[in-house]
């Protein structure tokens, strides 16, 4: 159907509920309506399954969405000689549609910092979460009960010295270090050559159930973003934390032996 239309040099355009179908011949305009409203009485209409929507979303942004969406279809139908007018109405339409998101959530977030009152950020969200209690996270829920009851009374056995030597080389050496000044591949080296001074003091955090304070300081470097016209606005700069290695070798042992313990219980397959 496209490709004959394009022979024609016709083009579909979907506006309201009447295609129509348009050309110009012999400097003339010449269109023709064509009624297809029975196909919303013989097509059934698919039902939508029930999604839990966006707080930011909102029926104008629908609209604007659909509108994209029929302009971007007009793409594909259009004429060779329109072709170059109707792409450039499709970008125009995505990138209003893409600018009224970026507000709407911007929007939706302020709103929702506004209202937290005395309380952590998190609190909040996860108990608004629970108002909307579905299958899954009822589900989730009592896994996370009957594994807690699982593994009450049993104690974790102790690292091994294989294990704080994979968490020690899994880390990039050119990353910048942290306030001990101690990179990532000088501790590698440490441990590879005397583990047991290093074995000995995580074990020690894991039967305290203790994370030193002084490996979650990070040391703050605020970096230049490139390409920026000002660099007089904040926005034009990018802070980023540099934690303590050791921190993070700590983490990924603790993290590898959460997911031995959880993966199993929680997945289905």
């Amino acid at each position: 159907m496209a490709g004959l239309l394009n022979e024609l040099s016709l083009q579909v355009l979907n506006q309201g509920s009447t295609p129509t179908f348009d050309t110009i011949r012999g400097g003339k305009v010449l269109t023709s309506f064509v009624d297809v409203t029975a196909c919303k009485h013989s097509i059934p209409v698919i039902k939508q399954n029930n999604r839990l929507n966006s707080p930011w979303w909102s029926e104008e942004l629908a609209k604007l969405k659909c509108g994209v969406v029929t302009r971007k279809r007009r793409i594909r139908c259009a004429a060779p000689s329109r072709r170059r007018d109707v792409v450039d109405e499709y970008l125009k339409a995505k990138a209003h549609y893409e600018e009224e998101v970026k507000k709407a959530k911007t929007a939706s977030w302020k709103e929702f910092c506004g209202k937290q009152d005395r309380e952590g950020l998190w609190e909040g969200i996860y108990r608004d979460g629970a108002e909307g209690d579905n299958f899954d996270h009822r589900e989730t829920r009592e896994k996370a009960e009957r594994l807690a009851r699982e593994v009450v009374g049993v104690d974790d056995p102790l690292f091994t010295a294989l294990e704080l030597k994979q968490a020690a080389v899994k880390f990039n050496p050119k990353k910048a270090p942290g306030s001990d000044g101690l990179t990532a591949d000088i501790c590698a080296q440490a441990i590879l050559h005397k583990p047991g001074f290093c074995l000995s003091l995580v074990n020690q955090c894991l039967k305290l159930g203790y994370f030193p304070a002084v490996w979650k300081e990070a040391t703050v470097v605020v970096l230049r973003k490139p390409g920026k016209d000002d660099y007089s606005q904040p926005k034009s700069y990018r802070p980023i934390g540099l934690l303590p290695v050791m921190g993070k070798i700590l983490e990924r042992l603790i993290v590898n032996r959460l997911t031995w313990h959880l993966v199993p219980r929680l997945s289905t397959r």
